[in-house]
C-alpha cells in the first residue's frame, strides 16, 4: 500500500440533514469500512442482527466494518441533525476485529484526542494520529462479539452463496481478515477449509440445476464453472456421493 492508498483509506467530514433521515445497510455488504461517530444534533437508533443502540446528542458510537446495520436519524423540532462520521478501514493490529456495534463512552484524555480531530476534519498525518490515541485508548473498553469466529464463517458462506464467481482473497476481504486467517479460522471452527465449503455450495446449485432444468452435464459443468465435466463428476460425487444422472433419477422418483 502506498502513501496515498494508506490517506485515501481513511473519511472524515461532518454530515448534517434537515429532515429524519434512514439509510439501509443491512441488505447490502454492510458498512464499507469502520466508523466511529458523535452525535451533534438530534437522535438516532443503530440496528443490527444483534444489536440496538439508542444516540443522543454527543452520544459517541462505533460501527465496525462490515456490520450490516439499519440507522435511522431524527431530527429535534427545528434544529438540524448533524454527526461526525470519522471512517477508518485499519483497527490497531493488537485490537483488531470482532468489536461489536456499541456506544464508546471515552476517558477524559480519549474525549480531549476525538475533540482534537473533529476540530479540523482535514485528513492528514496528525488527525489520524489523534484517531489512533483516541481508539489506543478506548479499544481496551470496547464489547467484542462472544462468538466472533462463528460469526466470521456464517458471513463467510454467506458472501460464497451470493456470489458466483469469486476468488477466496474476496471472501478474505470482504470478512475484513487475511487470506490465512480465513483458512485457518475455517479448518478450527468448521473442520473445512474454505474451498471444500465453496465446493458444497457449488454442489447445492448443481443440485439444484440437475433437477430443475434440462442442462447437460457439460452445460452445467461449464455454468458452474469448473474446468471439466470429468472434474464436475468428481467433485459433485465427493459431496453428494451421486453422479448426476442418479441425482436426476431420485428427483424423478420422488415426484
Amino acid at each position: 500500500m502506498n502513501n496515498q492508498q494508506f490517506f485515501q483509506s481513511f473519511n472524515f467530514r461532518r454530515i448534517s440533514f434537515n429532515r429524519n433521515h434512514h439509510t439501509d445497510n443491512y441488505t447490502n455488504q454492510g458498512a464499507r469500512t469502520n466508523f466511529i461517530g458523535q452525535l451533534i444534533k438530534g437522535s438516532a437508533k443503530l440496528v443490527s442482527k444483534s444489536e440496538t443502540i439508542l444516540l443522543k446528542e454527543n452520544d459517541i458510537f462505533y460501527i465496525p466494518k462490515g456490520c450490516h446495520y439499519h440507522s435511522y436519524w431524527y431530527t429535534n423540532e427545528n434544529t438540524e441533525l448533524e454527526w461526525y462520521s470519522l471512517g477508518f478501514d485499519f483497527l490497531p493490529h493488537e485490537n483488531n476485529g470482532n468489536y461489536t456495534l456499541q456506544k464508546i463512552i471515552p476517558n477524559l484524555e480519549g474525549s480531549h484526542m476525538l475533540q482534537k480531530l473533529v476540530d479540523d476534519l482535514t485528513v492528514n498525518a496528525t488527525t489520524i494520529g489523534y484517531l489512533y490515541c483516541f481508539l489506543g485508548n478506548v479499544l481496551p473498553c470496547m464489547a467484542r462479539s462472544d462468538k466472533p469466529y462463528e460469526l466470521l464463517t456464517e458471513k463467510a458462506v454467506e458472501y460464497m452463496r451470493k456470489h458466483s464467481d469469486f476468488k477466496m482473497c474476496d471472501v478474505a476481504e470482504y470478512c475484513n481478515v487475511s487470506e490465512a486467517s480465513l483458512y485457518s479460522i475455517f479448518k478450527k471452527h468448521m473442520g473445512r477449509t474454505p474451498n471444500e465449503i465453496r465446493q458444497k455450495i457449488i454442489c447445492e446449485k448443481a443440485e439444484e440445476l440437475l433437477i430443475t432444468t434440462t442442462l447437460t452435464v457439460e452445460e452445467i459443468s461449464g455454468k458452474l464453472g469448473f474446468s471439466s465435466s470429468s472434474y464436475f463428476r468428481k467433485i459433485l460425487k465427493k459431496h453428494t456421493n451421486l453422479s448426476p444422472k442418479e441425482i436426476r433419477q431420485n428427483s424423478y422418483y420422488k415426484h
